[in-house]
Formats: structure tokens, C-alpha cells, sequence
């Protein structure tokens, strides 16, 4: 009953790490800036940027909210005027080397998440399938956490930290969508040690059982 009470915890963060980091992926607000002589406030995601003047998580598809993509050339609109910004904050519309690099260790976490909740399924059963789901899980927390230590480190660099629009400077700052995938980071790392106390206890019972059937071996009743 232990192990089906752990297995169930264990699947539970599973997928709430893989949806936090879904989440994270999705939402544009891993840099942002309030642009005050433009009174507006710019997210920079991994993929997709957003501009906005009082922007929050529940309002990213409402009319205010005006988003799109690194992968195509664009310009932010602002009220009424196309407004073309100056190389300064360009940078932080394009997408980088180390953009993709977070995209595909990002994506590659959840499916290894993936693969790993779909063998800890079956280690009851095949309790060898425990360690499997354990290594599989590890390596989903290794890659997400690869991902956010790639962001921290580069978004503290002077050329994507601060962005130059007119003639000020402006400092970007960690939006909700880091910290979405800093938490699902931290659950993946408890997702992994829970699976490891789960693959635990099935081996103690899988010996016992074993252990039980050489003491008290089945005798044939047939003459």
C-alpha cells in the first residue's frame, strides 16, 4: 500500500513538472522591461515576445496584448504608431543560439519525463523498470536544469541584461515564465527522489516475496 501511495506522489509531480515546464515554454515573460518613455512593458520569451502596457499572466491573449514570434522579422506596435526600435532592444527580439539550445533541452526534459512515468507504470510489475523510470527522470531534471542555468548565465551578460531604446538604457528583469520553470525544475529533483524511494520499497518487496517462496517451497500433492 506504501508503494502505491509513493507511486501515485511520484506520478503526480511528474506531471505537474512537465505542465509547469510546458507552461514556462509558452509564456513570453522570461526577460522584461518597462519602457517608460514608450509607457509600455516588453516580455522576451524563449520564442514569442509580447508587448503590453499593464500586462499579466491571465491577459497574454487579450486585445492590449500584442505578441509575436523570434522566428519571424517583425517590429512592436505600440497604441496606434509603428514604432521601429533601436538595435539596443532588436537584440532581445532574435532568436539566439542559446534560445534554441533552452527550447531543446527544455523539450527534451519533458520527453524523458514522459518516458520515465511511463515505465514507473509498469514497475510494479517489472520491478527493473523502477530503475529505468529513476534514470530516465534523473536525466529530465539533468536537461531542465542545464536549460535554466543556460538562461541565468546569459541573461546576465551586459548584451541581453540591459537594452538601449532612444536614449535611455534599461535593465531587464527575471519575468514569471523563470520562475514557472525554476519550480518545475525543483519538482522534476523531487519527482527523481521520490521514484527512487518507489523503486526502493518494490525491491525489498519483490525480495521478500522470493525470500518467502525458498522458506516455504510448494510441495506436490500428487501420488
Amino acid at each position: 500500500m506504501c508503494k502505491i501511495f509513493i507511486g501515485i506522489i511520484t506520478s503526480i509531480l511528474t506531471i505537474l513538472g512537465i505542465t509547469l515546464m510546458s507552461i514556462a515554454i509558452i509564456t513570453p515573460a522570461w526577460q522584461v522591461v518597462t519602457l517608460t518613455d514608450l509607457h509600455v512593458i516588453h516580455e522576451h520569451g524563449l520564442w514569442l515576445d509580447c508587448s503590453s502596457t499593464n500586462p499579466t499572466f491571465g491577459d497574454i491573449f487579450s486585445s492590449d496584448h500584442k505578441c509575436t514570434n523570434k522566428f519571424i522579422n517583425f517590429e512592436f506596435s505600440k497604441n496606434y504608431n509603428e514604432i521601429k526600435l533601436d538595435n539596443g532592444d532588436a537584440n532581445s527580439h532574435k532568436l539566439h543560439k542559446w534560445h534554441q539550445v533552452m527550447l531543446i533541452l527544455f523539450g527534451s526534459s519533458i520527453i524523458f519525463a514522459v518516458i520515465g512515468q511511463t515505465f514507473l507504470f509498469c514497475a510494479f510489475c517489472f520491478p527493473i523498470s523502477g530503475v529505468v523510470a529513476n534514470l530516465f527522470l534523473l536525466i529530465s531534471f539533468l536537461t531542465a536544469s542545464m536549460a535554466m542555468i543556460i538562461f541565468h548565465i546569459y541573461t546576465n551578460k551586459t548584451e541581453f541584461r540591459f537594452i538601449s531604446v532612444m536614449l535611455n538604457v534599461y535593465e531587464q528583469k527575471t519575468g514569471y515564465s523563470s520562475v514557472i520553470g525554476l519550480f518545475a525544475v525543483l519538482i522534476l529533483m523531487i519527482a527523481f527522489l521520490t521514484s527512487i524511494i518507489l523503486s526502493v520499497f518494490i525491491f525489498i518487496q519483490d525480495r521478500n516475496k522470493h525470500n518467502i517462496s525458498k522458506t516455504f517451497p510448494k510441495f506436490s500433492t500428487s501420488v
